[in-house]
């Protein structure tokens, strides 16, 4: 937290009274010079005794003129003892103000008074006085009150002084007697202070308005005020505290010396949560002497109910909660503001759609609760059916104050019964199966509409001829209209069952949404079921139906002889039917009848449909109807080409290929006829096995083993899928065609090589012996397949079959190169079996020193970004790594820069290192004037290689035994394990070298960024660079400095320590370890996660920048508070600063008094001023709030009301915007889906406020 400003100290005096018993007077914290009017100069009086007549005394003190006045008593003015007789007392000294009885006929007054000038105030701190009269007890009378002061009896003077609150900022004071009678008196020595102009309000308005648990309402247009006095300070104050709310006046100090001054910082109201009404309270400004008051009047005006809801008793019909209702008497439940317990709550019947309550509408009442209302008894027997309109609104218990008129709900009367129509009669000639079907069309009325829900089977009944009920099975709903299915008498139909059956409505069964219900009928229609006397048909087949399954009606057969069986021989005038178009068209068979036998021929049937055979009797009646579907199928079912890619290099001892089957014909495949033997797979070894399949929608994973097992060197070559003739078949046994070659696929296997050569470096005069190792024999290579890094090979020869080939390698003449390979397009060459390999194989590489190395100061073997340098390779001794060495020389400002390179004004220096399908660059950017020797292997290696590699390029440049190679040996051990597995390391070694004598510049280092699975890590001898240089690490996951240094940090976490010299190690973003080791080091984390150690030596650590000022006070999460001054606040290089422990800050200092808080409250206070305003709190209103002691809620509340907040939040009328809003604001992000709506959703429905909400996120 950071601590701004400061609390004026206070003072206070203690006068001193020769009245023993005297009320003590505490005079103001900042009084001002007091004034002692003594009547020794510059004053108008009356010097005579029983001179001219003068009712007044004024005297000039420093500016301002003292009014001395009686009703009509003369006064004088004379020195010490003229009336008294006493010119030696010790108190009354000099000239005195007294009155002149000796004047003839003088009437002695009741009292004196005292004014200042005309529109001021003052404090009357003390004065002298004789009393010449024996008063007993002087009264001090103001426009504040009086005082009463005990007088001595005595003719000597005594000195009054009084600290009572009557005797300051008062207009007047009137010296006389308790008793009210005359008084005679001499005064002398009349001190005042703070004499001012006394600030008055402004403006006539006292009155403001509020909303029911809003967040606050801003004061300052109430409060602005005159003070004509210059050079004061002006403070508002609460002088009574609202009784329903809270009043937060902070920073509320203005200078006076105007006539329309308006009260800065923050001067708000609250209301507490769920008052609403009229509540009132007193500020107060004051000048540091006088002080003014105004009464301030607040209208709270109530929260907006939410709409009514039918109360559930009150809702009718199925769904509680649909708002229709045919009952007589309603009642009510809503929402209202939160902790309202007092307001009264109206719900009435818009009857004319104003939205506002009218006498006469129908209506009730009720007392809310916290946050909700319960309203019954309304009377709605007198509302026709339809839509109402019904709204609340509630007021206030004080004031009368009404909310706005809550929206509308509607709800629909409806008390009339819906209606059943039901056919009268409905006939069943000769029903077949085992149910049949009637339908009732429902109607309502009253307007609420049917409850769907009501259909049932128990809507209806159903009796047979003997008055047995039928079961109602089933039902189904098409609009109004519900089609119910019963079942038939015994389970099926049969003649017996013929005759008139009764449909009777079921009581209270179906109903509208209101409840109203269906009246019962137990007689609504009736079904007559008749049937014929014709014999009946059974048996029907197919003479040939082909096919797995001979009663399935699928076949290949078109012509046909259809057979059926009557029950019983025809008998006079009846006749036999059939039809194959499902009983489209019929034709007369009945010469095709013998006995009962049935023998339909000459039959053709194409496609598919439906066969059926009927008798009918001599009255015209059929019988049931015996019928079958069939399908026509002739075409033979197909087999896709099989799906499989060649194999090449197969592994495990069998694959897999698929085949899609389809039939067209439309009786579909046959699934039983799927197995092993619907294919047969031939190879250059004879056939193979097929050893398993699976079926998913006609396509056929088949499984077949490698012969023998494995895949061999005879197994390699073409193989051969066929189709298998008369496997697969369709349900009309139609079979697919055979196919001896339906797909041919390869396996085989790609030829894998080495390449070696036998010398790591040739000499003029030398060569080597390449060797090329395969895993098979191959007989295609030849020179032209390999490509020679300078040098030329002799003819290839192999001696096993082409399994191994050799060739001489001589190497090229005047060349001086350090990295040369021999590559071996592996496209080129093919196995045995005719594969083709993939990629090129590269040999180890090898040295040509045929020429003249290049000398130091003359060109070197490369070019890199315009500067030519020299490039080696050599093999550490220690690792056995080959190790890439390049040496730059300095820069120079004529240099031709490559525009591929990323920094146009500095040399890129490019360091590569590859291995295990990765690669990785390190960069290195000079500036004119610099040069570098960079060192690192080739490969990238993985941490177990990388560690003895770091540790050897940390030992070359650290002594033996000493605190630093032990430092950063083991802080690369850490970092390694630290690594995420699988990331490769590029390490080297930086000596970079920079001339003082150049103005001061940058070198920038970059490394990988770690998003291909390499990281960096670099030794940096930084001995060679000028002070004044700095070093930029981007990308540099490790880094260990030798030598003093100056670093800047870029992206990525950098992992760096320094040896015994002093460093300035600055980091960007990111987590990052950071360790100075033993010298004067500055070290600074930046953003991130940063561990931050100074090692030994005098160290400055910053684990970041603050631009919060040179305090900072910090709460750990352990309680403990501590400050921390920053001599050079923010500052990037060097500074100074302290920590001050909680024990060590003085608490009773000014704007230290938050201290005694807990630090639950500091923690509040915090977070509350961190999400609100993204500021710590600042003095003042961290001691304000502690000191108000008010719950986060209450502060949050306060903030939403503040000027502050209104200056960087836009108003916000929506809850779900104002939520969206806070999230940004406080958690710094958009608020999630769940977060979102479940605040919200307690805004709006009134179970949080939004002061509640802030303070709970």
């Amino acid at each position: 937290m950071m601590i701004a400003t400061l609390d004026e100290a206070a003072q206070a005096m203690h006068p001193e009274t020769d009245a023993a018993d005297a009320e003590p007077v505490r005079l103001a914290a900042a009084m001002a010079a007091p004034i002692t009017f003594d009547f020794e100069a510059n004053f108008t009086a009356d010097e005579e005794v029983g001179g001219p007549t003068r009712f007044d005394v004024h005297q000039s003190v420093a500016g301002h003129t003292l009014h001395v006045t009686t009703t009509e008593t003369p006064l004088i003015v004379a020195p010490e003892g003229t009336l008294t007789g006493q010119p030696n007392d010790p108190v009354m000294q000099g000239n005195v103000l007294a009155i002149d009885w000796d004047e003839e006929g003088v009437i002695m007054p009741y009292y004196l008074e005292l004014r200042m000038d005309p529109g001021v105030v003052f404090d009357l701190t003390a004065f002298s006085m004789v009393d010449m009269g024996v008063m007993g007890s002087l009264r001090v009378t103001t426009n504040l009150g009086h005082v009463d002061l005990p007088v001595p009896f005595s003719i000597a003077g005594t000195y009054y002084t009084s600290d009572s609150p009557v005797l300051h900022g008062i207009t007047y004071a009137r010296i006389g007697n308790s008793a009210g009678t005359v008084v005679a008196i001499q005064l002398d020595d009349i001190v005042v202070a703070n004499v001012t102009a006394p600030p008055v309000f402004v403006g006539a308005i006292t009155s403001i308005a509020s909303i029911q648990n809003g967040s606050g309402v801003n004061l300052a247009g109430l409060l602005h005020v005159s003070d004509a006095s210059g050079g004061e300070t002006l403070t508002w104050s609460q002088a009574v505290a609202p009784a329903h709310g809270s009043l937060f006046l902070l920073g509320a100090t203005a200078a006076s010396g105007g006539t329309d001054i308006a009260p800065p910082g923050t001067l708000t109201y609250v209301p507490a949560v769920g008052f609403a009404g009229v509540d009132s309270f007193t500020v107060q400004v004051s000048d540091g002497a006088a002080t003014a008051t105004r009464t301030i009047t607040v209208a709270v005006t109530p929260e907006q109910p939410g709409a009514p809801d039918l109360a559930g008793a009150a809702d009718t019909g199925g769904d509680p909660l649909d708002n229709v209702t045919a009952a007589g008497t309603l009642g009510f439940t809503g929402t209202s503001a939160v902790g309202d317990s007092a307001s009264t709550v109206r719900v009435f019947v818009d009857a004319d759609g104003d939205g506002a309550y009218d006498v006469g509408e129908i209506t009730a009442t009720a007392t809310v609760t916290n946050g909700g209302w319960t309203v019954g008894g309304i009377d709605a027997s007198g509302l026709g059916n339809g839509s109402h309109a019904v709204r609340a609104v509630v007021t206030s218990v004080t004031g009368g104050l009404s909310s706005t008129v809550s929206a509308s709900m509607s709800v629909t009367i409806d008390r009339e019964a819906p209606t059943a129509a039901v056919p009268a009669l409905t006939q069943l000639v000769a029903p077949t199966g085992n149910a049949f079907d009637f339908t009732v069309t429902y109607a309502d009325m009253g307007g609420a509409g049917l409850d769907a829900a009501t259909f049932g089977t128990g809507n209806v009944a159903v009796r047979d001829t003997l008055g047995n009920a039928l079961a109602v099975t089933g039902f189904a709903v098409d609009g109004n209209a519900v089609t119910y299915t019963v079942q038939a008498p015994g389970g099926s139909w049969d003649g017996s069952d013929a005759g008139a059956y009764t449909i009777a409505l079921n009581a209270n069964s179906v109903r509208d949404v209101a409840g109203n219900a269906v009246a019962a009928n137990a007689a609504a229609g009736t079904v007559d079921v008749t049937y014929a006397s014709a014999p009946t048909v059974s048996g029907l087949a197919l003479a040939a139906d082909s096919g797995a399954d001979a009663g399935d009606f699928v076949t290949n057969v078109a012509g046909q002889a259809i057979h059926a069986t009557l029950n019983r021989p025809l008998a006079v005038g009846e006749t036999v039917w059939g039809s194959v178009d499902n009983g489209a068209h019929w034709s007369d068979i009945t010469a095709l009848v013998s006995g009962t036998a049935i023998g339909w021929t000459g039959v053709t049937l194409s496609g598919s449909g439906t066969v059926a055979i009927k008798a009918r009797d001599a009255g015209g009646q059929d019988s049931f109807v015996a019928s079958h579907a069939y399908v026509i199928d002739v075409a033979a079912p197909a087999a896709a080409t099989p799906v499989r890619a060649d194999l090449i290099d197969p592994v495990g001892a069998a694959f897999t290929f698929t085949v899609k089957y389809a039939d067209t014909g439309g009786a579909g495949l046959d699934p039983a006829t799927f197995g092993t033997d619907d294919v047969i797979v031939t190879g250059p070894a004879g056939a193979l096995a097929v050893t398993g399949h699976a079926v998913a929608n006609g396509t056929v994973t088949y499984t077949v083993g490698a012969q023998g097992g494995a895949w061999d060197a005879p197994e390699l070559g073409d193989y051969t899928i066929a189709i298998a003739a008369g496997a697969v078949r369709d349900r009309a046994g139609n079979a697919v065609p055979a196919d001896g070659a339906a797909h041919t696929f390869h396996v085989g296997a790609r030829p894998v090589a080495t390449v070696n050569v036998g010398d790591s470096t040739l000499t003029a005069g030398e060569t080597a012996l390449v060797t090329i190792a395969f895993a098979r024999p191959v007989q295609d290579l030849d020179a032209g397949d390999l490509a020679v890094g300078n040098g030329m090979l002799s003819s290839l020869a192999s001696s096993d079959g082409g399994l191994t080939w050799t060739a001489t390698l001589t190497p090229a003449a005047g060349v001086w190169a350090a990295a040369n390979t021999v590559a071996l397009d592996m496209r080129l060459v093919h196995s045995a079996d005719g594969t083709p390999g993939t990629g090129t194989v590269q040999s180890n590489p090898y040295a040509v020193q045929t020429g003249t190395p290049p000398q130091p100061g003359q060109p070197g073997n490369a070019i890199i970004d315009g500067v030519p340098v020299v490039i080696e390779q050599q093999r550490d001794a220690a690792t056995g790594l080959t190790v890439n060495i390049i040496t730059v020389p300095t820069i120079t400002g004529d240099r031709a820069d490559d525009p591929g390179t990323p920094n146009p004004a500095l040399a890129d220096i490019v360091l590569e290192a590859s291995g295990g399908g990765q690669a990785a660059t390190l960069t290195a950017s000079l500036p004119v004037g610099s040069s570098l020797w960079a060192s690192g292997p080739a490969t990238l290696l993985a941490t177990d290689g990388a560690l003895p590699d770091l540790v050897g390029r940390i030992e070359q440049h650290t002594a033996a035994g000493s605190a630093s190679r032990q430092a950063m040996t083991d802080a690369g051990k850490a970092f390694l394990a630290d690594l995420q597995p699988g990331v490769q390391l590029q390490t080297a070694t930086l000596a970079p070298s920079m001339g003082g004598a150049l103005a001061p510049s940058s070198l920038l280092v970059r490394g990988a960024d770690g998003t291909a699975g390499t990281a960096t890590g670099i030794v940096l001898d930084a001995r060679a660079l000028a002070l004044e240089t700095t070093v930029m690490l981007d990308d540099v996951a490790f880094a260990v400095v030798i030598g003093a240094a100056t670093l800047r940090g870029g992206g990525g976490g950098n992992h760096v320590i320094g040896d015994a010299a002093s460093q300035q190690i600055d980091v960007g973003v990111g987590d990052d370890v950071l360790d100075g080791g033993a010298g004067d080091d500055v070290l600074a984390g930046g953003g991130g996660a940063d561990s931050v150690a100074g090692g030994a030596g005098d160290d400055l650590v910053q684990g970041g920048r603050s631009d919060v000022g040179a305090w900072r006070f910090m709460l750990g999460t352990d309680g403990t508070l501590t400050a921390q001054h920053s001599f050079r606040p923010g500052a990037a290089g060097p500074g100074q600063q302290e920590t001050v422990q909680r024990g060590e800050l003085d608490g009773s200092a000014a704007g230290l008094g938050w201290l005694a808080a807990s630090n639950e409250t500091l923690t509040d206070l915090a977070l509350l001023y961190r999400g609100a305003f993204g500021r710590a709190p600042d003095l003042g209103g961290l001691a304000f709030f502690v000191e108000q002691g008010g719950t986060a809620a209450a502060v949050a509340r306060a903030f939403l009301g503040s000027g502050e907040w209104g200056d960087t939040a836009p108003p916000q009328a929506e809850n779900a915007l104002f939520v969206a809003d806070l999230y940004q604001r406080v958690l710094g992000r958009a608020a999630d889906g769940a977060g979102q709506q479940h605040w919200t959703a307690a805004l709006d429905g009134g179970t949080l406020t939004r002061g509640e909400v802030l303070a709970a996120l």
